[in-house]
């Protein structure tokens, strides 16, 4: 099964194309990953998840070729500003290139010309836009969660000018920081409006309202359901699901329905994105390989089936992931490797009588011990082999 990887901005008005976010695929937030400073500063990281669940990638072209042609890192250089929002967004995209270049060498990336699909497909994109606006108060609720979301997100680096300036950094990077956050605003809406007038406009269409944020207010709109509606078209049009920003989550289960039988299959696979998602959150948090040959080590690895098959077949039995379902796993694991440690230090003691053999004894007694651990010591723990194939190359629980 393929899983694409969104790139933001699609469908979108030409006004966004300064947003150092645009074509960017979908990042996510860890604020205790760059710990080797002296105050913790947020960082964005790829969902790992999609590349354990799915056997190949879906990213647009131009996504591709943004990210590996990208401005190399100059780590010798200090007149940048560090740590800064856009710097870690440079950091995520070099990173993201990198993932990119490995599974292309394994033949797990298909590239695809997401600007050829929208052409394509641009009369059904305008209909369903259309029909979404007809509509303008339904998405009040919807809107304000998403723009709420990714406002936490801007506020977190905005948050941490402040601590930074304790720290040494100058008033012209402290600018730059400031500036940078900035970005992150939603486009042309801050310049006049706050997001609550937005917001508030929204959700009291039918009532009389100043024409001037009310033009805004659709165009902001607009923009929002222009990006899903064309996301869930590309859905259709490859037949797989997708992966995206979690801020635009709420827009989706506004939105989210199958244009036609030919998107049945697309909109069922939804869930194992989405719900491998919540499993990696809480037993993976902040997922990050140690190396790219680790991880197309793992993902070729047969336990990365075992983990694809333990994720469906959860799903099939109803299950979602939530807080109680993963505590309830964590317990399991513990419970089985309690009992694979007994089985292992009884084994120790079988075969030690062995080591008291002349010349051969330690290496047949080491040898009967890891055969005997292969077969019986370690089967308790073999239905989850793959929660330990993934912590092993999981470098961002060694950097805690």
């Amino acid at each position: 099964m393929d899983i694409i990887l969104t790139s933001f901005g699609m469908g979108m008005q030409s006004s966004n194309a300064k947003s150092p976010f645009q074509r960017m695929p979908p990042l996510f937030l860890d604020e205790g990953a760059a710990r080797d400073l002296p105050v913790p500063w947020p960082r964005f990281y790829l969902d790992y998840a999609v590349f354990f669940m799915f056997d190949r990638v879906i990213v647009d072209e131009g996504t591709y070729e943004k990210a590996v042609s990208g401005e190399p890192r100059d780590s010798d250089s200090d007149r940048s500003p560090r740590p800064s929002m856009i710097e870690a967004v440079r950091e995520a995209t070099r990173e993201y290139a990198g993932v990119l270049r490995s599974l292309q060498v394994s033949g797990r990336l298909i590239l695809k010309n997401f600007d050829s699909i929208k052409s394509r497909t641009q009369p059904v994109l305008e209909q369903a836009i259309a029909l979404d606006l007809s509509e303008i108060p339904r998405w009040g609720r919807s809107i304000e969660s998403s723009i709420s979301q990714w406002r936490s997100v801007r506020n977190r680096f905005s948050d941490q000018i402040t601590d930074m300036r304790s720290i040494g950094l100058t008033d012209f990077e402290h600018e730059g920081i400031h500036v940078l956050t900035q970005l992150m605003s939603i486009g042309e809406m801050r310049a006049h409006f706050s997001s609550y007038e937005i917001i508030g406009t929204i959700r009291r269409w039918k009532k009389r309202q100043p024409a001037e944020v009310r033009i805004l207010a659709r165009k902001l709109l607009r923009d929002y359901l222009a990006y899903i509606n064309f996301n869930l078209i590309l859905s259709c049009e490859c037949q797989s699901p997708f992966i995206d920003w979690t801020d635009m989550q709420p827009l989706y289960e506004e939105n989210f329905r199958p244009h036609g039988q030919d998107c049945l299959r697309a909109s069922e696979s939804q869930q194992i994105a989405e719900k491998s998602r919540r499993l990696f959150n809480c037993l993976f948090p902040s997922l990050i390989p140690k190396s790219h040959t680790e991880m197309m080590r793992a993902i070729n690895d047969k336990r990365t089936d075992d983990l694809r098959n333990f994720v469906k077949n959860a799903i099939d039995r109803g299950e979602t992931f939530d807080t109680l379902e993963c505590a309830a796993i964590l317990k399991e694991i513990l419970r089985l490797e309690r009992r694979a440690g007994v089985r292992r230090s009884i084994t120790g003691w079988a075969t030690l009588p062995l080591g008291f053999i002349p010349v051969v004894g330690t290496p047949i007694q080491k040898g009967a011990e890891e055969l005997i651990n292969r077969l019986w010591s370690n089967k308790p723990i073999e239905r989850f082999a793959w929660y330990y194939l993934i912590d092993e190359i999981d470098g961002s629980r060694a950097a805690s």
